[in-house]
């Protein structure tokens, strides 16, 4: 099997994790592809069998799976650089909390046999298609519109399917993927949806009224949305920043691709829940 890996390399426990993975890999007579724009704390005489390419677009091209080694920002990122390919991505934590990356280094090499094995299952996630006048930008977990800075409360208008809904005024907006919704607009007190649900999440950051709550519509509306009273920032999946002049829409929808999520693990979303959110104490019964 050829193998990209994508990792953080700021991440303390890389250093002692990487090499031995690298190592482990290779002795099971899997290619190995690192690329030099990581800068991952490896040196290339330690096993001259794994394949270093410039970029990570170059691992794209080349491998069968991609491995994301970090938390769960590091797995965003393989979804990004990944992108409309498709490409597979097992995401191995070595962060906090992590609700994408849910494979433990304590589980990392029963995970991986599975995955030499083809002992595993793939789970396909929806993604959001954010349209910024020409411009396409795609998000895993969630496209934001927030201020500039200064703590600016935005006036905000929204569509969905060419119907009116509402002016709000907020600090911001999520607009959040089933996937997303353990995230950013978790925090924001938004729903929890099962991964497999085919949603969207629209839901307000500090809303200026106690009227406006989360509103899930379904995977294919097409959402519009515009601040009224000055220049705003989208952000996309926290990777990306994109400023928006007063009065342009931002439109939203479902993306034509999804990203593949490889399942080796043995924990499923309920007890990810559970444990990740600490419910009756994150134990067993």
């Amino acid at each position: 099997m050829k193998i990209g890996i994508i990792a953080n390399p700021n991440k303390s426990m890389v250093k002692s994790v990487f090499p031995e993975l690298i190592q482990w890999l290779v002795q099971q007579h899997q290619e190995v592809w690192i690329a030099e724009e990581n800068e991952l704390p490896i040196e290339r005489g330690l096993n001259s069998s794994f394949q270093v390419c410039a970029k990570f677009q170059d691992i794209v091209l080349r491998t069968e799976v991609i491995l994301a080694m970090g938390g769960d920002g590091t797995l965003l990122k393989a979804a990004h650089i990944v992108g409309a390919s498709e490409l597979p991505i097992l995401g191995i934590n070595l962060g906090g909390l992590g609700f994408l990356t849910e494979v433990g280094v304590d589980e990392m090499y029963s995970a991986l046999t599975k995955l030499i094995d083809s002992q595993y299952i793939l789970e396909t996630r929806m993604v959001l298609e954010s349209s910024i006048g020409d411009d396409k930008f795609y998000g895993l977990n969630d496209i934001v519109i927030t201020g500039i800075g200064g703590g600016r409360m935005l006036h905000l208008v929204v569509w969905v399917d060419g119907n009116y809904l509402s002016h709000f005024s907020s600090d911001g907006m999520i607009f959040s993927t089933p996937t997303g919704s353990t995230a950013y607009s978790l925090a924001a007190l938004g729903p929890i949806l099962h991964p497999a649900t085919e949603a969207i999440v629209l839901n307000f950051i500090c809303p200026h009224t106690l009227g406006a709550r989360p509103i899930v519509v379904g995977a294919d509306a097409i959402i519009e949305a515009k601040c009224e009273n000055s220049d705003a920032t989208v952000v996309i999946d926290g990777q990306d920043k994109v400023l928006v002049n007063k009065n342009k829409k931002i439109i939203v929808r479902r993306a034509n691709y999804k990203v593949n999520l490889i399942k080796a693990g043995t924990r499923n979303f309920y007890e990810l829940l559970r444990t990740k959110l600490k419910w009756g104490g994150g134990k067993e019964r």
